[in-house]
C-alpha cells in the first residue's frame, strides 16, 4: 500500500445521496485518505439519480467525505424517459441488454465518455465498487484501455445473489458472463467476508481465489460519539450497543 499514491475510485453513490452503499464508500474512501493516499472519486451527479423512495439527497452527508477529495460528477441517463420504458419489462431489458445491464449500466456510457477525457496517467490503481456491478465493468474498460492494476470489490455478491431478479434465464447468463470476464480481468478481487468470497469463488478455478481477499465493513467510532475502544462493554457486559 506504501508504493500507491494516486488511486480513481469509482463509485457511483456517494454524499449527498442517503443509500446503503453511500455509507460504505465514503468510509472506504476515509480510509485510503487516512493512510496518506490520494483519492479521486466518480460518482453520480445526485440530480440524475432515479432515485427508488423519496428524501433521498441529504446534504448533511458531505460532512463525512474527508477533506481532499477530488470529484468527478457524472450526469446518468437513468432518467431518460426512453430508458425508464425499457427496464420495464423483462423482454426489453433482453433485447437492449447491453444497455441496461446490469442494473444502472446506462449510467456508465457517459461515465465512460468523461474518462476518456480525463487524464489518467498519474494513477497508481483504479478501484471499483459494486454496488451497482456496472461500475465493475467501467474498472474492466479501463484495465484493457491503460493496464493500470484494477482492484474490483464487491460489497454484495454479483450472480450469487439470492434477491437478484434477473428476469429471464438469457439476461442471468448474460450477467454471469459479465461477472466471469471481471473476475478474471481485475488484478485483484475483495468480498466483505470470507462466506460471501467462497460463495463467489467456488464456481471458478481455484487459482483464481489467490488473487481474492476480504474487506469488511466498517464503521467510523467518532461518527456516533465516541473514539475506538470508547463504550466498550467489560467483559461479561451483557449489553449491546447499536448504532
Amino acid at each position: 500500500m506504501s508504493k500507491i499514491k494516486k488511486i480513481l475510485a469509482i463509485v457511483y453513490c456517494f454524499p449527498p445521496l442517503l443509500v446503503p452503499a453511500t455509507m460504505c464508500y465514503v468510509k472506504l474512501i476515509k480510509g485510503l485518505r487516512d493512510q496518506g493516499i490520494d483519492v479521486e472519486v466518480l460518482a453520480i451527479e445526485p440530480d440524475s439519480f432515479d432515485a427508488p423512495g423519496e428524501n433521498l439527497i441529504d446534504h448533511s452527508l458531505k460532512q463525512l467525505v474527508p477533506p481532499g477529495i477530488t470529484m468527478h460528477w457524472v450526469r446518468s441517463w437513468e432518467n431518460n424517459p426512453a430508458i425508464r420504458a425499457i427496464k420495464r419489462f423483462a423482454w426489453t431489458r433482453s433485447i437492449f441488454r447491453a444497455l441496461v445491464e446490469p442494473r444502472k449500466n446506462e449510467w456508465t456510457f457517459p461515465a465512460r465518455a468523461y474518462l476518456n477525457k480525463l487524464d489518467l496517467k498519474d494513477f497508481d490503481l483504479i478501484l471499483t465498487c459494486s454496488q451497482p456491478h456496472c461500475n465493475q465493468l467501467l474498472g474492466h474498460y479501463l484495465k484493457q484501455r491503460t493496464g493500470k492494476p484494477w482492484i474490483a470489490y464487491f460489497s454484495d455478491p454479483w450472480t450469487d445473489n439470492i434477491y437478484s431478479d434477473y428476469r429471464s434465464a438469457s439476461i442471468l447468463r448474460y450477467h454471469r458472463t459479465l461477472e466471469e470476464k471481471v473476475i478474471g480481468t481485475a488484478d485483484a478481487v475483495f468480498f466483505t467476508s470470507p462466506e460471501i468470497l467462497d460463495l463467489v469463488m467456488t464456481k471458478y478455478p481455484a487459482a483464481l481465489r489467490s488473487k481474492c481477499g476480504v474487506l469488511t465493513h466498517s464503521f467510523v467510532p467518532e461518527w456516533y460519539g465516541g473514539h475506538a475502544g470508547a463504550d466498550t462493554p467489560a467483559s461479561g457486559d451483557s449489553k449491546l450497543r447499536i448504532v
